[in-house]
């Protein structure tokens, strides 16, 4: 047996007593649990990290947590959490190819759906050293590592061809599936194949059919989840450990962005567009490379008051924050669910400012404002908060009680809990 596999049952003997045993799975969670490990990491990665910790404190409860990683783990518990690694080889490079190639039944085998300048030298190595590869997660298949896990529920967030596997496999071994919704974008529209993201419409709904229960992250959401599949979801706003968001009285030294490189979820093209109808105020956008053809072009459109980081290890982001006397989120209504950086400017006192007031959330916490699609509204509102915290607004110690309230992470994996104990059948 491989060390990888041998891991998983560290930290489980000395927790035996305990009387449920869940299992999250997140495949790509690697660096928001080892934040030196990489440079990907987002609200999906961040949001089942802190779940998985959160259920764990949970004195019934014991947590694995289940990745995929090219890279051994530098521990295999972590915050009292099991950490099971499925190892998985240049998984950025193959996740490239998936999205650019498709195979063919004819000479040359494939076709060329979107070019980017890496497949040249990529694609030759993953044909090189493919013979030494983990078999990747196949859709609707059974998952051999998975089924190493001796769990009495499986946790899993998002819906897409990886997470296909995780219903399958859970009925293999007659265990029930808990799906918590990430994005408005996880339950697909009536028209077209694939969504946006490259995932296929069908598979989706056979996800969200096949597992046990679902929690949505918004009232958009369950509306939504009903008329596309006739099932209801459990309501449960996004949470957030508060204590790891602390005030500091930094002095304000830029407006913060924060997302992926995309055209049409996150939209950092909007920022731009702001940030040049405000040339006296310093912007900082932390922007991956998700889309290396929109990334590019971002770069090559940066004003001068715009600087750009690729990335800031997950432990950092408080400081960050810190710093920002407004935060910007520039994210479409149509794709986003509840995006985490809201809670973490909100926490930290740092007045939002965004296209749209998801879930009502701004509106009831006033913790800043919504201007709609109007970058003009947007930059003149960035405008005003940059010179001093409108009275407009609650005052941060007002702001973190509204989130102690209606987002705390203990409170959410207290519901969250009790909805594990349903589906298993299990009291407390």
């Amino acid at each position: 047996m491989s060390k990888s596999r041998e891991t998983s049952s560290a930290g489980t003997d000395r927790k035996i007593e305990r009387s449920l045993s869940v299992c999250v799975v997140s495949y790509n969670a690697y660096t928001a649990v080892f934040p030196k490990g990489g440079k990907s990491v987002g609200g999906e990665e961040t949001r089942s990290w802190q779940i998985a910790f959160g259920l764990q404190r949970i004195d019934d409860c014991h947590v694995t947590l289940y990745l995929r990683s090219p890279k051994r783990l530098p521990t295999s518990e972590v915050k009292g959490v099991n950490i099971f690694r499925r190892p998985s080889w240049f998984p950025g490079w193959r996740r490239r190819a998936s999205r650019c190639l498709t195979r063919t039944s004819a000479f040359p085998w494939i076709k060329v759906r979107q070019f980017e300048p890496e497949l040249l030298w990529q694609l030759p190595i993953l044909l090189l050293t493919k013979p030494f590869w983990t078999p990747e997660i196949r859709p609707r298949e059974v998952d051999d590592y998975l089924l190493q896990q001796p769990a009495d529920l499986f946790l899993v967030l998002g819906v897409n061809a990886d997470v296909s596997s995780v219903p399958v496999t859970a009925e293999e071994l007659g265990k029930p599936v808990l799906l918590l919704l990430r994005s408005n974008a996880d339950i697909p529209g009536n028209e077209g194949e694939e969504n946006e993201y490259g995932e296929d419409r069908q598979l989706m709904l056979e996800v969200l059919r096949g597992v046990d229960a679902i929690v949505c992250q918004n009232r958009q959401q369950q509306q939504r989840l009903r008329e596309r599949t006739g099932r209801e979801g459990i309501l449960l706003p996004s949470p957030i450990e508060i204590s790891e968001w602390p005030v500091t009285k930094e002095k304000p030294e830029y407006v913060l962005w924060i997302g992926r490189s995309d055209q049409f979820h996150k939209r950092p093209e909007r920022l731009l567009e702001i940030a040049r109808q405000c040339p006296e105020i310093p912007f900082l956008m932390v922007m991956n490379r998700q889309d290396p053809e929109v990334y590019r072009q971002v770069l090559c459109d940066l004003p001068p008051n715009v600087t750009h980081r690729e990335y800031v290890p997950f432990d950092q982001m408080p400081q960050i924050f810190a710093k920002a006397g407004v935060f910007v989120s520039t994210g479409s209504l149509k794709h986003e669910g509840f995006p985490n950086v809201l809670l973490q400017a909100a926490a930290v006192g740092v007045p939002v400012v965004s296209n749209h007031d998801f879930d009502d959330f701004l509106e009831s916490s006033r913790a800043g404002v919504a201007c709609g699609e109007s970058t003009a509204a947007m930059a003149e509102t960035i405008q005003e908060f940059w010179q001093k915290r409108p009275a407009s607004l609650a005052t941060v110690p007002e702001v973190r009680a509204y989130l102690a309230e209606h987002h705390s992470l203990s409170k959410y994996c207290d519901s969250l809990w009790k909805q594990i104990q349903n589906l298993t059948n299990r009291e407390r």
